[in-house]
């Protein structure tokens, strides 16, 4: 896999023909419409995520909503954290095929205010009401204190790790409510995958690259994003969308949000295309499929359903290279790169290793030649036993014992 930013045509659908059985089927069965283009977002993340990460692990959906790629992805064999900041809103049909699957891991109860929770909420109110859908409440598992978790990764873990034989979905879902720019309860480098379906674009410029640097922090090393947002149909500005509430980005406001450098491949030329084909009415799949609800409010990506399209679905792939890119851990209170440093640590330790080796040969040599004194010492002593007495030297002087050799030779035996 490469790092990429790709403009969604119409061409995926015909090319991911499992991928948008997919979504249909989990449409029919959640009984679910979607936004215009999500069935290019949805399509072209499935691929990704198919193709590039193994099912069982864990995956965070930001922006999740109560859109369907959290279940897609739990249909998978995904274990999927949920992340948003609003209370989640589901139909009947959604509890009866995934009661079991749906955990909380933090307090529900938190507030998030703004001016996109405020459209969110007004959206949301006209949902209810021609849904009969409810705000759920999500549960804690059998077996489990009631109390939320003070290790919630390791909480995600055991119940990923749970017997599923009772379960219609192979993966679990987890409630996260928070802005996914701060993803705290989670730790460094425990997730194999994040996915993001036209989410981003609702929070402004600096909250988008606080969330992709908690979205790096979170991934492990190597692991890929995935993540869909909109794009400018105006070559090289970037614009508000007020309708929708939304951003819509030029490829030089995209690079510089998920720090691209400007060799990462893009297909933005062809906009003029992907743009004119989109735009059509005729033998359409997205037109052809406009969701109800357009027709009933003008504050969404299409208001009251007429097909005029102001932005194009563009999908941005990255993988998260810790080496590259500075992570910022709370606990040490600075910047630095995680494999690098360890990559320092092992070669600091490898040094000391090779140092104390020297070290313990210097030493052997020492402990050799202070055994080979001590022999020759011992030899003198013996002889000097032996003969106690020394005649002396001409002169006529008496005849004595060497007190000052044998007390240097008790020094260093500890003899009497």
């Amino acid at each position: 896999m490469e790092d990429r930013v790709e403009l969604l045509s119409l061409r995926l659908l015909e090319k991911y023909t499992d991928e948008i059985k997919a979504v249909e089927e989990i449409k029919t069965l959640l009984k679910k419409e979607i936004g215009w283009c999500y069935p290019l977002d949805i399509v072209w993340i499935l691929h990704n995520i198919k193709k590039n990460v193994s099912p069982g692990g864990v995956v965070i959906d930001a922006g999740a909503g109560g859109g369907i790629v959290q279940f897609l992805l739990a249909e998978m064999g995904f274990n999927v954290i949920s992340v948003d900041f609003s209370n989640r809103i589901f139909t009947e049909s959604v509890l009866q095929r995934y009661s079991d699957n749906l955990y909380f891991i933090n307090s529900q109860e938190s507030e998030i205010s703004n001016k996109y929770t405020e459209h969110l909420s007004r959206e949301a109110n006209i949902f209810q009401e021609k849904t009969g859908s409810v705000v759920f409440d999500c549960k804690k598992p059998e077996g489990i204190e009631a109390e939320i978790q003070s290790d919630t990764f390791n909480y995600i873990l055991e119940i990923s790790k749970a017997n599923l034989d009772n379960k219609k979905c192979p993966g679990n879902i987890f409630i996260y409510k928070s802005d996914f720019r701060d993803l705290s309860d989670l730790p460094d480098s425990c997730v194999e995958a994040v996915v993001s379906c036209s989410a981003i674009e609702h929070s402004d410029e600096d909250t988008v690259k606080q969330s992709v640097s908690e979205f790096a922090r979170v991934l492990k090393n190597n692991a890929p994003y995935f993540i869909t947002t909109s794009a400018s149909i105006i070559p090289g500005e970037t614009y508000f969308h007020e309708p929708s509430q939304g951003y819509c980005y030029s490829k030089e406001t995209i690079y510089d949000l998920f720090d691209f450098s400007v060799d990462v491949p893009n297909n933005m030329d062809r906009l003029p295309q992907i743009l004119s084909e989109i735009q059509s009415t005729s033998n359409n799949y997205l037109c052809e499929n406009l969701a109800s609800f357009y027709f009933k409010s003008g504050n969404n990506g299409m208001p009251y359903g007429k097909w005029d399209i102001q932005y194009l679905p563009v999908g941005v792939s990255k993988i998260n290279r810790k080496e590259q890119s500075a992570v910022f851990t709370a606990k040490d209170g600075y910047l630095r790169t995680i494999d690098f440093y360890r990559n320092c640590e092992i070669q600091y330790e490898r040094k000391i290793y090779i140092s104390l080796l020297a070290r313990i040969n210097a030493l052997q040599k020492d402990i050799d030649l202070l055994e080979r004194k001590r022999e020759s010492l011992i030899r003198e002593k013996n002889m000097l036993r032996k003969s106690s007495i020394v005649k002396a030297p001409a002169g006529g002087r008496e005849n004595r014992s060497p007190k000052g050799l044998i007390k240097r030779l008790r020094g260093v035996f500890g003899g009497n």
